[in-house]
């Protein structure tokens, strides 16, 4: 037989005490137009995705993505294909070649945007390639920039700046004290073979002007009519943006704005960088929508 112990005096008045105290907070509160939640801002989605796969044509390839406070996701895979899956899986590249992939993460009204360049070689020979970025989007001196080494087939690497070499397997961050143009090179090597050196020129400027520049996301011509497109800031040395698509169009001041456009005709698409009360030189170009 179950026995039921009987609670104490002590620990019903107790218990009485607290019910009190929270029915004459509830009152309160009511009174008050009742409790007022905490406001909170919406994160920037942390972007960062990877992938796996033989990368050599025809080549299949699968994505990771490891985006973190992301709730949209929209992929240029850089083949005239578009997901907007969490991760894409088994993408084709048929043909040997550098394929820009570009993920936008979305959570709320924040955006982040982040383009890698995938490599599909046509043999299991090394092949050379790397991307750079300037540190904080400054590209005036002192300038900070950071290589990310997109080599295929290859267990070493050389690194050439302007005539020094770095011999590295990870990719180097280099300080340029210096305005100036400056050449890297970078040659893949495995088992002897040495890849063709692929080579970019890096110029570092004096003044910290906003810089305005900007691509399109890669899409095979022409763009049709209400189709979005994906416009991606390269500008420098700015933290604002001001987009206009068209006379008298749409304007945006996102870093990265996804627009569609509802008639056919040429637009004129101008970026201008801010940064404080510095405005960059406006960088305009034409772009075709329709046939």
């Amino acid at each position: 037989m179950k026995t039921i112990t009987s609670t104490k005096p002590s620990t019903l008045k107790t218990i009485g005490i607290a019910l009190l105290a929270a029915l004459s907070l509830l009152a309160s509160c009511q009174k008050n137009g009742g409790v007022k939640p905490i406001p909170t801002e919406t994160a920037t989605p942390i972007i960062d995705f990877t992938w796996v796969g033989k990368q050599t044509a025809p080549a299949t390839i699968t994505f990771t993505n490891s985006t973190q406070r992301a709730t949209a996701y929209r992929w240029d895979l850089g083949n005239g294909q578009i997901s907007t899956l969490q991760a894409p899986t088994q993408v084709t590249y048929t043909q040997p070649g550098t394929y820009d992939i570009l993920l936008v993460a979305t959570n709320g009204d924040k955006q982040s945007v982040l383009k890698k360049t995938l490599v599909i070689a046509a043999n299991d020979d090394p092949v050379a390639h790397f991307t750079y970025t300037f540190k904080d989007l400054q590209n005036s001196a002192p300038a900070v920039v950071n290589f990310f080494n997109e080599s295929v087939d290859a267990t070493a690497y050389e690194w050439n700046v302007n005539g020094a070499l770095y011999s590295a397997t990870v990719p180097p961050s280099i300080r340029f004290n210096q305005p100036g143009t400056y050449k890297v090179k970078l040659v893949a090597i495995k088992n002897g073979i040495r890849s063709a050196p692929y080579e970019e020129t890096i110029t570092v400027v004096a003044g910290d002007t906003p810089i305005a520049s900007f691509a399109l996301a890669y899409h095979p011509y022409p763009y049709s009519v209400g189709e979005h497109i994906q416009f991606v800031s390269r500008s420098m040395n700015c933290d604002g943006w001001e987009w206009t698509f068209g006379t008298n169009g749409q304007k945006s001041s996102q870093e990265h704005p996804l627009v569609k456009f509802d008639a056919a005709g040429m637009y004129t698409i101008t970026l201008v960088a801010k940064k404080g009360n510095k405005r960059s030189e406006p960088r305009s170009i034409n772009l075709k929508i329709g046939q």
